[in-house]
């Protein structure tokens, strides 16, 4: 989370309102819940000040800023990541994690191979015959990106090397070169065959489509799955990229994505 420049607006100035100050929130679609608790919680204790969210995919919420030129009081991407690599220092002076997540493969009752999957077989239901599932964009969605070191992850955990070749390689163009230890995922322009795997742009789009049952499984945080009351898988810690204990070895993973 980062604090944007010329923070506050006055609605009496702006010809919007009596007196209000209006605080812009540039935010990832996956903290909009949270933060409208945080929102409601906010304009209770301080009435003359008024909130506005706007969420997004993180990398869209900055560009607003760093090449829309738009003001906001506060920008949250998912990674926090991002606001040294994109806006600092022209666009931010600081920035501080408050909070952690977790990735998880989300699916309802509804999907295929629901009653066999487990964080031991994941990776060989996706791959079966006619399972779909989706992932979303990882230009523009850390999420994206996350699911893709997920998969890379799993490899070395797991014994594997096909496992992202079978999942991403043989249905997009994502590709991954390995060298010295060092895992590079290349996801420039990246599309997929919406045969088996399906990239979309963000939360959205993809728990809509697994409630719809076009989907049978999505990479997705713990939380944006427990907001929308998804069943998940959750993965060993070496793989899922909550725990600072394997932070090292999440490193080992790189994404080269378009920003």
């Amino acid at each position: 989370m980062s604090p944007g420049n010329s923070c506050v607006e006055s609605q009496e100035s702006s010809g919007k309102g009596a007196g209000d100050t209006r605080v812009v929130v540039f935010c990832a679609g996956s903290l909009a819940g949270p933060l409208e608790e945080v929102k409601a919680a906010f304009e209770a204790e301080y009435p003359g000040i008024n909130v506005i969210l706007e969420p997004g995919g993180s990398v869209e919420i900055i560009r607003k800023v760093t090449e829309e030129g738009r003001s906001a009081g506060v920008v949250a991407p998912a990674d926090c990541a991002l606001i040294p690599g994109m806006m600092m220092p022209g666009h931010a002076d600081w920035y501080i994690a408050f909070a952690k997540n977790r990735m998880v493969l989300a699916c309802t009752g509804e999907s295929r191979y629901a009653g066999e999957i487990t964080a031991g077989n994941w990776y060989e239901i996706l791959a079966r015959d006619g399972v779909r599932w989706g992932l979303s964009d990882p230009d523009s969605d850390p999420a994206g990106y996350r699911a893709l070191m997920v998969i890379e992850l799993a490899c070395g955990y797991h014994g594997r090397d096909r496992i992202f070749e079978d999942l991403i390689g043989a249905h997009s163009t994502i590709t991954v070169t390995r060298k010295g230890g060092t895992s590079t995922i290349h996801t420039a322009g990246s599309s997929s065959d919406d045969t088996a795997l399906f990239i979309r742009p963000g939360a959205d789009d993809l728990v809509s489509m697994l409630l719809s049952g076009d989907l049978d499984y999505i990479w997705e945080y713990r939380s944006v799955a427990v907001q929308s009351g998804l069943r998940f898988i959750e993965l060993p810690e070496e793989i899922d990229l909550s725990s600072a204990d394997f932070a090292g070895d999440y490193a080992a993973v790189r994404v080269e994505a378009r920003k």
